[in-house]
């Protein structure tokens, strides 16, 4: 990822120490000669290794977001509990995640804004099992991350297989460290997806079920704090309208779009294409449908109320969640 920059924003005065106070009126006024433009606006970001986000690496690498006066600061931090703390606490100004894992995250932090639906997946996210498995023997042994999507993800296969809970045992089980716990069978099932799916795959891992046979169930989105809307709403549009024109440019040349990740993210472009796969891109006109532009209802707002009815039945929420205050449009282009 690229680092992060400092920008230099003093000039010399050339006075004596003892007119420093006019020389503070002339900084604050601006220089006489060399005046400097603003810095670029710089974007803290964290999400996980996804697909569904990688349009804002695109964004970057093809000067979308400095030709706006952004610098975006890309993190990955390979762990999604930890990324959502950190977004709790302030930061990151911009996270990409499972909107199921956000609708979580409101319980600390109620003034998330989801304001980008990223995709959906279709495909992407698998339930694995170890080599042997027999799903109806005795105890299921399930990692996933609990109180998230996955959990929520996970019980779609159990209820279809009829897998009743009394049989399962659950591991909270990063989706990044599932093909460890499977090979040491610590765990019977386990929820992820690429790259550390295939990893799971090529060490004998089998695949049970794909989010392919939930469709609409695992959304996407990039999500900001509504204190950051107030301060930098024209940043944060200007980050979407970059977004969506890196999105359009890689639907029209895949091939190169791959290759270019692939150098960002020191992988190869069939990694890139093979993770992309089961991977649903939202355009600009689904986002204007889902997240309710120009005075519509959002359509989005039926997945919402899904996921908050689950984890109120879990105890997670203790009240529903309003659509109208979690999801926005106006930072759409």
């Amino acid at each position: 990822m690229p680092a992060r920059r400092q920008h230099a924003t003093g000039c010399r005065s050339g006075v004596q120490r003892r007119h420093w106070l006019l020389a503070s009126a002339a900084a604050l006024a601006g220089c006489d000669r060399g005046v400097t433009s603003p810095p670029p606006a710089v974007l803290h970001m964290a999400m996980d290794l996804w697909a569904g986000y990688f349009p804002v690496l695109l964004a970057i690498e093809l000067g979308m977001m400095a030709e706006r006066g952004l610098t975006v600061d890309v993190t990955m931090p390979g762990n999604t509990d930890r990324m959502m703390a950190e977004f709790a606490a302030g930061r990151y100004d911009i996270v990409g995640m499972a909107l199921a894992d956000l609708v979580n995250l409101t319980r600390g932090a109620h003034d998330v804004q989801v304001f980008i639906h990223s995709d959906e997946s279709s495909g992407g996210d698998k339930l694995l099992s170890r080599a042997g498995f027999d799903p109806a023997g005795g105890r299921v042994i399930v990692g996933t991350n609990l109180g998230g999507f996955g959990e929520l993800f996970v019980r779609e296969y159990l209820l279809r297989h009829g897998i009743d809970d009394g049989r399962v045992v659950w591991m909270n089980v990063d989706a990044a460290d599932v093909p460890l716990a499977l090979k040491r069978r610590e765990i019977d099932i386990g929820h992820t997806w690429d790259p550390y799916a295939s990893a799971a795959l090529a060490d004998g891992a089998v695949q049970r079920f794909s989010s392919a046979q939930t469709p609409g169930l695992v959304m996407d989105v990039l999500a900001t704090r509504r204190s950051v809307v107030e301060r930098r709403f024209a940043e944060l549009k200007g980050f979407a309208a970059a977004w969506f024109q890196a999105q359009q440019w890689w639907a029209e040349r895949p091939a190169e779009g791959d290759a270019r990740l692939a150098r960002r993210l020191d992988r190869s472009p069939e990694w890139v294409a093979e993770a992309r796969r089961g991977v649903k891109l939202a355009d600009l006109a689904a986002n204007r449908r889902l997240l309710g532009a120009g005075g519509q209802p959002p359509t989005m707002a039926a997945t919402v109320a899904r996921y908050s009815d689950f984890f109120l039945a879990r105890g997670t929420l203790t009240r529903p969640l309003q659509p109208e205050r979690l999801l926005r449009a106006d930072l759409l282009p």
